[in-house]
């Protein structure tokens, strides 16, 4: 039978090794990333700089036009390490990298927003705002620059460009979507928020939203007012809203099985007349009784730091890939010490 001495030495053996283990999984898929992805900066015409990622399928060829994605990462990610934002909550570009199928080569551009900047100049935690009365940050202005560079640059397809990002991201998403309506195929926005004011310019665009029901960093009333907006305008906008799911929602959609498929699939020239099967699609019934004008002020919101308008840098901030990466390996040690002392338990009573 173990003695006290020796389930005392043996636990913090075994939780080291589950640490040292859980670590390197964490971090091999964006050592990876950080292998297959260039390093470059982009300067725009006001002098802004803009540390990006830039990842191009192996075997590339000018005689051949490839779809490119645009990701904008979420808050946790901002800075100008030129790492951080394919640093964690990645699995999109993990997914396109890692496929063997020739249909999914793609340029992918992440680029990083610096520190107590957003892409867009709003409190993520008040919801829908009025694109109207907040003029489009540096940020994603040089990000729209950037893409235009990259265009020259390489053989891309006009036709199939696509954005995706979450969070921060997930608004910065929809706001570059209605600001240059004729510009992507498809987006992918996961939980955000934009103008459903400004829905009628996108009506015709491949969209695929996500958001978690149990959000309590971005509202979920802000995808559900654009989703409610879209579909007022006969849009065949896709929701998947996940019920039990809080701000982290990211995992569930960039996991999605038909997602790389029903993206690749999307054109501006082929607009989508059928929808993809999902895990957790919201029934249209759901969203159609929601009043796109409906305030969200019972919900959490940040504050803006009153140097930098929209930013929320500090303690409120959220911190997109550490906190699930702690609630993981927080499960696993509980996991983990309660097989050793149920073995310890049987040992006794035998």
């Amino acid at each position: 039978m173990l003695n006290h001495k020796t389930v005392c030495k043996t636990i913090p053996v075994i939780v080291l090794l589950l640490l040292v283990i859980t670590s390197a999984a964490f971090t091999s898929s964006a050592a990876n990333l950080g292998e297959s992805m260039l390093a470059l900066s982009f300067t725009d015409s006001k002098g802004t700089v803009l540390p990006y990622r830039l990842y191009v399928p192996d075997d590339y060829s000018e005689e051949r036009e490839y779809p490119l994605l645009l990701f904008l990462h979420g808050a946790g990610e901002r800075g100008s390490d030129n790492y951080s934002q394919i640093a964690s909550n990645v699995r999109i570009i993990e997914r396109i990298v890692d496929s063997s199928d020739s249909e999914h080569d793609c340029i992918v551009v992440a680029p990083q927003c610096a520190t107590n900047h957003q892409w867009v100049d709003t409190p993520w935690g008040d919801g829908s705002y009025n694109q109207d009365q907040i003029p489009i940050s540096k940020y994603l202005a040089a990000t729209v620059e950037l893409l235009e560079d990259i265009q020259n640059e390489y053989s891309i397809d006009e036709n199939r460009l696509y954005v995706t990002g979450l969070s921060m991201g997930g608004y910065g998403a929809w706001d570059i979507i209605t600001r240059y309506p004729n510009m992507f195929a498809a987006a992918l926005p996961v939980c955000g928020a934009g103008d459903p004011s400004k829905a009628e310019l996108i009506k015709d665009m491949a969209i695929w939203a996500f958001h978690g029901a149990l959000d309590d960093i971005v509202p979920v009333e802000g995808s559900r007012e654009m989703v409610a907006a879209l579909e007022n305008c006969g849009s065949n906008v896709i929701y998947t809203e996940y019920e039990n799911v809080n701000h982290f929602c990211w995992h569930n959609a960039y996991a999605e099985p038909d997602l790389l498929s029903w993206l690749f699939e999307q054109s501006s020239e082929n607009m989508p007349d059928e929808l993809p099967e999902t895990s957790a699609t919201l029934n249209t019934t759901e969203t159609s009784d929601v009043n796109p004008s409906q305030t969200t002020s019972g919900l959490k919101s940040e504050t803006p730091d009153e140097n930098t308008t929209g930013s929320t840098e500090g303690s409120g901030a959220p911190k997109t890939g550490a906190g699930s990466f702690a609630a993981v390996l927080s499960a696993a040690v509980v996991a983990l010490m309660i097989i050793v002392f149920s073995r310890i338990l049987k040992k006794r009573e035998a």
